[in-house]
């Protein structure tokens, strides 16, 4: 179900349009002027990585800024990436995207010492 932008050829304003389906296209009123001079925009687009991708190109030497740590998922990315760049054994780890931010540290501490990284 496409979402679609237009652009008014009269007063620029941009005006998006939800399509049920891909035959619903027609000409489109400009939300600001109501004039029918409008033109379909190419709009930018986003995707979705798969964790295994998203962990794969993940970096742990890169510098993060504080917005980075603001999302959960990225510190149980970060955590991933650190298990397995230490060579522990992730199978006897239950899911660390779900583990709160207070103990992912004490989980670190715990396999750096099991593992003898201490």
């Amino acid at each position: 179900m496409p979402i679609y932008e237009y652009i008014c050829e009269e007063c620029q304003a941009i005006t998006s349009v939800f399509y049920r389906k891909f035959s619903d296209d027609h000409l489109v009123e400009c939300e600001k002027c109501h004039s029918k001079s409008t033109r379909k925009l190419i709009s930018k687009v986003s995707y979705h990585k798969s964790d295994k991708s998203r962990l794969e190109e993940f970096d742990t030497k890169q510098s993060k800024n504080l917005n980075f740590y603001k999302d959960t998922r990225n510190i149980g990315l970060n955590a991933k990436k650190r298990i397995r760049e230490i060579g522990a054994d992730t199978e006897n780890i239950q899911k660390i995207d779900e583990v709160k931010v207070g103990i992912l540290w004490i989980i670190l501490e715990k396999i750096k010492i099991y593992s003898g990284y201490i």
